[in-house]
């Protein structure tokens, strides 16, 4: 017997963590969080643009936004335009960013992208035409 389970059966407490606090939702039961690069995508889609301050913050939470942006364009073949803005940065001196944002005639690819992996993940799909009435945060609960 390890000691990991000798002091787990000497009384030790365990935690117990509930991984569904929505029991009424057998659907979303088995629902994963989306994944960054989900996350990054459904924002751009969502925002129309995007800078790494900006998706540093919550909900996206992606802390390497030109990798994202890089696997998206090479590994997905997704055309990401890029535009350089200048912005306030540490301590309020100026420095330049990358403004990246998806083509018109790539959105529907986007979307795809998406849709699969939501798919994948067992989340519900999204209303493309109602994206923008919903606050981006709603889309990437899984208890949507």
């Amino acid at each position: 017997m390890s000691d990991k389970n000798k002091a787990t059966s000497k009384g030790s407490q365990t935690k117990q963590i509930h991984s569904n606090c929505n029991h009424n939702s057998p659907v979303l039961a088995n629902t994963k969080p989306p994944t960054q690069i989900e996350r990054v995508l459904l924002a751009l889609l969502h925002h129309g643009s995007l800078t790494c301050q900006e998706a540093e913050k919550p909900p996206i939470r992606a802390r390497h936004l030109n990798s994202v942006i890089s696997e998206l364009a090479n590994s997905h073949r997704l055309e990401i335009d890029r535009e350089q803005e200048k912005a306030k940065g540490y301590q309020g001196e100026s420095c330049y960013l990358k403004r990246y944002s998806i083509p018109q005639h790539q959105q529907a690819k986007a979307r795809q992208l998406v849709d699969h992996w939501r798919l994948k993940r067992s989340a519900p799909p999204i209303a493309w035409l109602k994206l923008r009435a919903a606050p981006l945060e709603r889309h990437l609960t899984t208890a949507y």
